[in-house]
């Protein structure tokens, strides 16, 4: 039986509040961008960085992720941060919190500026150029998908072999009577970044 305490009640309320201001904040960031002809000065400043409309893309892509997450850093920070330390659920410090920011904006840039750009060129060239898109997604979203735990997630945390033979060879015997076989177990130290339940 799962005990609810107030403790619990009290971070979900949280947990709802932040997801729907975040969502909010997010749409009005996007607002005042265009609004305010931001995107227009990241577009021209692409523009002297590079006249190859691809190139160009990926360089307006990249500014255009710096600045919303510059400016979507204090929310992040309240919610990622702040919260899950009042509730106990993390350990991580600062300087932890912002590296791991600092390498997820990295991370967007590098795989998302060609996939932006191969929409934009898809946009300019091909008439029915939403069709395109949608059909082209799939095979980039499986990609990533297979990509992530390899190549991904280890820039966050360290990947090794699980170390409990006993657990391990449980595992593999579970896996086996599933029929997967020839798997690899491996234990990764996301506690450093959380205490809750996780896919980990």
């Amino acid at each position: 039986t799962v005990v609810v305490t107030d403790e619990m009640r009290a971070h979900q309320r949280w947990v709802d509040r932040l997801y729907f201001t975040d969502a909010l904040y997010g749409f009005l960031v996007l607002l005042a961008l265009l609004s305010l002809g931001v995107s227009r000065r990241l577009r021209n400043i692409a523009a002297r960085v590079t006249r190859r409309p691809f190139l160009m893309a990926m360089v307006f892509f990249a500014l255009f992720v710096v600045v919303t997450t510059v400016l979507s850093s204090p929310l992040d920070y309240f919610s990622q941060f702040v919260i899950p330390h009042r509730f106990k659920l993390s350990q991580q410090g600062l300087g932890g919190w912002i590296w791991d920011l600092t390498k997820g904006t990295l991370l967007q840039i590098a795989v998302g500026a060609p996939i932006v750009a191969l929409a934009l060129v898809g946009i300019r060239r091909v008439r029915r150029w939403w069709l395109a898109i949608w059909i082209g997604a799939i095979p980039i979203t499986l990609f990533l998908a297979v990509i992530s735990p390899v190549l991904l997630s280890p820039v966050f945390n360290k990947f090794e072999p699980l170390k409990d033979e006993k657990l391990k060879s449980e595992l593999l015997d579970l896996a086996s009577r599933a029929g997967i076989s020839g798997a690899r177990v491996y234990q990764v130290d996301k506690s450093k970044q959380t205490n809750t339940m996780n896919a980990y």
